[in-house]
């Protein structure tokens, strides 16, 4: 285990997960060795983020390291973007193109290059347009794609498609109106509505494998499930197993597992105090295979898993606002798919 640490995405080099202000990567995660690939600065006052609580609050620690498949890096904290080149290159400011950042898994990149990077703002009385930005450099920022006010609330997600190199999901919330998975298969010249049913598509995560699309319903009111459908059903959606709260993130690897956390939230959904950790077993079964109790503090308990495939049958995950070993990242292996 690995203290104040965040995992963001498996690639080429390894896993990369963020620590503080500083990003590493292990290239073997049988025998973990860590190496410093990239440092975003901190003020003198932003280095009582040293202390977990304080970050937990402030964010000045790192959030999200978002790959390119050319190897360079857009990074952010809470407030402050920064991007950098291949591993030991510098790290640069990058110039502010968003008033708010994007939730975990709201970056991703398409075939041609380009990163787009979603807005995630409270946006309670849904005056704000909803945008997609859209960058091949990290130095010009455009708009790819706009929600007009009231249309949603935020964008959750945006998922490239692992069997399909068109198509990134956009998945969208929080009212039944709002909460829908979205795509595009042309670089958001358009979008189009692959499930539009109210609390059941309202999800922060999905995955595709073998034609089926699964995500766990993201809903604090409406009792949780994990949901599937079929990529060219989608309104035949079934539910897979019942969840004891809200979903957030998901994760896969090599040897065929998955992987779902569930979160605690205040909402009926939230069915105890515990975060549920929920693996797909080799029969097809999905079942919990870990739970962790939110501690005192009201921020919501996540289990944070990066992206990309794991390698063979390893599971990788870090725990906010859950104990014991909060804070903690947890590099293992699961031995249904061993």
């Amino acid at each position: 285990m690995i203290s104040k640490a965040t995992p963001h995405v498996w690639c080429e080099e390894g896993l990369l997960f963020s620590r503080l202000n500083r990003v590493f990567v292990v290239s073997d995660l049988e025998r973990p060795s860590l190496a410093e690939i990239a440092q975003i600065p901190w003020r003198p006052t932003q280095r009582i983020a040293h202390l977990r609580l304080v970050d937990r609050v402030a964010k000045h620690s790192i959030l999200q390291v978002h790959r390119t498949e050319d190897g360079r890096l857009l990074i952010s904290n809470g407030s402050s973007w920064w991007c950098c080149g291949a591993r030991g290159a510098e790290v640069r400011p990058v110039a502010r193109f968003s008033p708010t950042r994007p939730m975990n898994r709201g970056i991703c990149e398409s075939p041609s290059g380009h990163t787009y990077i979603a807005d995630y703002t409270a946006n309670h009385a849904r005056l704000e347009r909803v945008r997609i930005h859209r960058t091949s450099d990290f130095v010009a920022f455009e708009t790819a794609w706009e929600f007009a006010p009231g249309e949603i609330r935020h964008v959750h997600a945006l998922i490239r498609d692992p069997e399909d190199d068109r198509r990134i999901w956009v998945l969208t919330g929080d009212r039944d109106s709002e909460s829908r998975i979205l795509y595009t298969d042309d670089e958001f010249q358009s979008v189009e509505c692959f499930l539009d049913a109210g609390q059941t598509s309202r999800t922060a995560d999905l995955l595709v494998r073998d034609g089926s699309v699964y995500w766990g319903m993201d809903s604090p009111s409406a009792p949780a499930h994990l949901m599937a459908a079929r990529r060219e059903r989608p309104h035949e959606a079934r539910a897979m197993c019942s969840l004891p709260g809200p979903a957030y993130y998901m994760a896969v690897n090599e040897a065929g597992g998955a992987y779902l956390g569930t979160t605690v939230e205040p909402g009926a959904a939230s069915k105890d105090r515990s975060a549920h950790l929920f693996g797909m077993r080799p029969d097809g079964v999905w079942e919990e295979v870990l739970k962790r109790r939110a501690d005192i503090f009201p921020q919501h308990g996540i289990f944070h898993f990066p992206r990309g495939t794991l390698p063979g049958g390893c599971v990788v995950f870090s725990q906010r606002g859950l104990v014991p070993n909060e804070g903690f990242m947890v590099i293992a292996r699961d031995r249904a798919w061993a």
